[in-house]
């Protein structure tokens, strides 16, 4: 079975996006992140 994103090419970049997209995910945050929202919730500022 083939989806319309399968026969994307590596050359339009389109597979790598939606690799990245699907992958974040299931990703723990970065470290940047994690700062940000400790940085925040210690502010007292919402986290998003």
């Amino acid at each position: 079975m083939t989806t319309p994103l399968s026969t994307a090419t590596p050359e339009l970049g389109v597979e790598r996006a939606f690799r990245d997209a699907r992958a974040a995910t299931v990703m723990a945050p970065t470290s940047d992140t994690l700062y940000d929202l400790f940085g925040r919730s210690v502010l007292g500022l919402p986290a998003f």
